[in-house]
Order: structure tokens, then sequence, then C-alpha cells
């Protein structure tokens, strides 16, 4: 009976320290992802991700480094390190829709120039065609900024963008392989030049040697 009592008792406890940890996980949980969201809406006012972006707004953007949450995550920021998986997804999607206008407008290449897929963007993907998106993705594949930058941006939408966008980066991949076959063509040739050049010095040498 004493052993019983015993097992009761332990039982009793651990059901009540399991509660009190739930509890406490779910109120810790509850707490993070306030401070998250309280900070993502203060990035968002910083940013001033409501208005229309401007060229001043864009320095703005660009400054305050407000794509650093689409490209690094929300768990970049200090404040969202303990949310979960699932909130952190949430509020991704939800920031990169508020700044969809200003990451289209002012996501720059490494010289400062704003990318070309960057004007697409932030237009409507009826009032595009075929051929200027093509030109705007292989121009901006160019760019390992922009390229970096695009790919993570549309991985986050996923299947929310127009076919041409989801093969952005097997497209920029292409280009890669192309743009290395041709300076490695150009290297092969600079060689063969080199060499040609070399065999006929070396003739000519022998020949002014001859005469002379």
């Amino acid at each position: 009976m004493k052993l019983f009592n015993s097992f009761f008792s332990f039982s009793f406890y651990f059901f009540i320290l399991s509660i009190i940890t739930f509890t406490f996980t779910f109120a810790t949980d509850a707490d993070s992802e306030s401070e998250c969201t309280k900070t993502i809406d203060e990035i968002e006012e910083k940013c001033q991700l409501y208005k229309k972006p401007t060229e001043e707004l864009c320095k703005n953007y660009n400054d305050l480094k407000c794509n650093k949450i689409i490209l690094e995550g929300v768990t970049s920021i200090p404040e969202c390190k303990n949310i979960s998986k699932e909130s952190a997804e949430s509020l991704l999607i939800s920031y990169t829709k508020s700044a969809n206008d200003f990451f289209g407008h002012c996501e720059t290449d490494e010289n400062g120039k704003v990318c070309p897929m960057a004007q697409l963007v932030s237009k409507a993907y009826s009032e595009q065609n075929e051929d200027e998106r093509k030109t705007a993705m292989e121009e901006s594949c160019k760019s390992a900024k922009c390229r970096d930058s695009f790919i993570t941006f549309f991985k986050i939408f996923g299947d929310n963008i127009g076919e041409e966008f989801k093969n952005f980066s097997k497209i920029c991949e292409s280009i890669k392989i192309e743009s290395s076959s041709s300076s490695s063509s150009s290297s092969s040739s600079s060689n063969t030049s080199l060499k040609t050049t070399s065999i006929l010095f070396g003739l000519l040498y022998v020949l002014l040697h001859f005469i002379l």
C-alpha cells in the first residue's frame, strides 16, 4: 500500500510539474513572439514601408538595411531568436509583403545601382512582358548581390510568383556556366596566341642570326 501511495504521489507531482513547465514555456513563447512582433513593427515604421518608395526613402531603406529580415530571416533580429519556426516563417512572409515595393524599387548591386529585376518586382505581373522579364533576369544574374537577393526573395513566396521567376536561379546558373566556358575559351585562345607569337619570334631570331 505504501508503495502504491509513493507511486501515486510521484505521478501526481510529475503531472503538476509538467503543467507548470508547459505553462511557463507557453508564456515564454508568447512573450518572445510579442517582443519580436513589436520590434518588427518598429522596423517597418523606421523604414517607412507604409509609404511609396522614392529616391530619398530608398536611401533611408538601404542605410537602415531594411532588407536584412528578408535576406537573413526574422531570427537575425535579437528579439526574435527564441520564437518558433512557424512564427518566424509567418512574420517573414508578412514583413516581405510590407517591404515588397521597397525591395522592388531599392535593391541595388555592388556599385549601388538598382538591380534590373527590382524594376519588375515593383510592377504588376500582368503589366510585364516575357522579353522584359527575360532581359531583367539575365542582367540581374550578372551581379552576385542582385542574384542572391532575388533568389532569397522568390523563395519566401514559393509558388505565389510567376513561372519565369521560379526558374530565376536556374537561369543564373546557366549564365554562370556560359560565362565560365567563355572565359576558358578566351584563356585558351590567349595561350595559343602567346605560343604562336613565341614561335614566330624564335624563327625570326634564327633567321636574323644566319643573315648577320
